[in-house]
């Protein structure tokens, strides 16, 4: 591997060769540079375009795009476990789906491909890693959920491999994924049912049956008790959170408070719980608040530093919550906003403030205006689509500039750059203790990835086309290296006892850094 390493090292600057950098299928327009011009300055100019319009699909997302499934999903009562494994979860994987629709139909398919590739494995190896090594304490993780998932996830790879085999796939490959992906969303609905059944049959704990509620303290203002169904409804979408994760999630924390901690720390949790409750319910009962979400986490985020700060009575809570209430009376512009803003998320506001302003003229905002919410899917979905456009070109015109294979733009550069905003997720729940939830984060993310994100494009271009989509042999082999390499790593996950640790998070880092050396050696016909 030392010898295999060096040599490596050694033929990198053959990556400007043209002779290693196969011929491209492309049909997209004209660079506004010349390769020359990229190579001697040009190249600033779209990294830095590049990254702005990754933070704009963000953007989008997060604010018009997700909040509209979140109102279908609030409308027609859909479960919260089929919400969070289907809609939500397209939502988040929006930008991955069109990046792989416009590569396959524009730039010969090999970068969008890739770019999946690629971010499964930060997904499911470099994001874990994250997680680990960045829990203050070991967190326990629901073996269900890890087993589940990662089956899943390891079924879809094992199909493409199967597919790919033989250099090109059909419309009823991508159809045959699709398919699949249905019956995963059918296995979501009965999610708790066959859990259940499959630990009574093992004779284990089910940990949903009868959880008991420990009753609160009176109190002089009312608060309505919520079930774990209600509670995810009042949480705001925009805040990135899997709905399915996240009633999973609330539901094995109010169980540990009453089974394994003292009756003193049990009523501080759901004293602070309920108030936490009150926040939401009242954030989400405005409709006429502008960036809805930039002032919710200002708000939260202000109120639980000062109360995780001091001991608070009733009073106190009540005195805080009118307070900071009062913050969101107002119905202020996007400049205003920052004021309300952390003071890191400031400069990112003024820098895409452009886009803001574009965003709030050309799209309904669904939390002001439920009615159009089909017209604020329509309209971020075509937003979505022209930066994951731009994207799309851009990187082409540089990986051509400078003779960068389709491969590593796919796997290592997109895939990063669709990554990022997740990376930044991951390590913010983690160091809030909600270990659990990244991780199944990035394995719902996985299964989407593998299953629609390919898939769709797959069936569209038989269908469209007539022809077959062509497939490099490379892409073959490196989903070989990354089924065994996510297959090693979930072993792993098992081998530490269900433990989100630090020497997991070691491990899963060293597991990544080795599919992307495999993937090098792989892409410079060295093994």
């Amino acid at each position: 591997m030392k010898n295999k390493l060096i040599l490596l090292l050694s033929i990198l600057p053959i990556i400007l060769s043209e002779k290693h950098n196969p011929r491209r299928v492309e049909a997209l327009p004209n660079s506004a540079f010349t390769d020359d011009e990229i190579r001697k300055g040009g190249l600033i100019l779209y990294i830095i375009g590049i990254a702005y319009v990754f933070l704009c699909i963000r953007e989008i997302c997060s604010q018009y795009f997700i909040p509209s499934i979140d109102h279908v999903v609030e409308k027609y009562k859909i479960k919260p476990e089929v919400a969070g494994a289907t809609m939500l979860a397209l939502g988040g994987s929006a930008p991955e789906i069109f990046i792989m629709f416009f590569a396959t139909f524009l730039a010969g398919g090999e970068i969008g491909h890739s770019t999946i590739l690629g971010s499964g494995a930060i997904n499911g190896m470099l994001l874990i890693g994250i997680c680990g090594l960045s829990a203050s304490a070991n967190l326990e993780l629901q073996w269900w959920l890890v087993v589940r998932d990662s089956i899943f996830n390891l079924i879809f790879l094992a199909l493409l491999i199967v597919f790919t085999a033989n250099s090109h796939v059909s419309w009823w490959e991508g159809f045959i994924l699709l398919i699949c992906y249905l019956f995963y969303a059918i296995f979501m609905y009965y999610n708790q049912l066959i859990e259940r059944n499959f630990k009574k049959y093992l004779n284990l704990p089910y940990d949903g049956d009868d959880i008991d509620y420990h009753p609160l303290p009176e109190r002089s203002f009312p608060i309505r008790r919520y079930s774990v169904t209600e509670l995810v409804n009042y949480i705001p979408p925009q805040l990135n959170f899997k709905k399915g994760v996240l009633a999973k999630m609330i539901r094995n924390s109010q169980l540990q408070v009453v089974k394994g901690h003292s009756e003193r720390l049990m009523e501080l949790r759901a004293r602070l719980k309920n108030v936490i409750y009150i926040i939401l319910q009242a954030i989400e009962e405005k409709k006429r608040c502008l960036k809805q979400n930039r002032l919710e986490r200002g708000v939260i985020q202000k109120f639980n530093g000062e109360y995780v700060k001091e001991n608070n009575n009733q009073e106190e809570i009540i005195s805080r919550i009118r307070k900071l209430e009062s913050l969101r009376t107002q119905e202020p512009n996007p400049i205003q906003l920052v004021e309300v803003l952390p003071r890191s998320s400031r400069l990112k506001h003024y820098f895409l403030l452009p886009v803001i302003l574009l965003l709030r003229i050309t799209v309904p905002n669904v939390r002001k205006c439920p009615s159009l919410w089909l017209l604020s899917m329509l309209s971020s979905l075509i937003w979505i689509g022209f930066y994951s456009f731009l994207v799309v070109w851009w990187v082409m015109d540089l990986g051509r500039a400078l003779s960068i294979p389709d491969g590593i733009l796919g796997i290592i550069i997109l895939a990063a750059g669709v990554s990022i905003p997740d990376i930044v997720n991951t390590l913010m729940k983690t160091l809030e203790g909600s270990g659990e939830m990244a991780l199944s984060g990035c394995l719902g993310s996985n299964i989407i990835n593998f299953s629609v994100g390919i898939g769709l494009p797959w069936f569209l271009h038989g269908a469209i086309t007539g022809n077959n989509l062509v497939i490099k042999r490379e892409i073959f082999f490196t989903e070989i290296v990354l089924i065994s390499t996510l297959g090693a790593s979930y072993i792993f996950i098992g081998g530490f006892k269900w433990k989100l640790s630090k020497n997991l998070g070691v491990v899963m880092i060293f597991y990544y850094l080795v599919f992307l050396l495999l993937f090098l050696l792989l892409e410079f016909n060295q093994i």
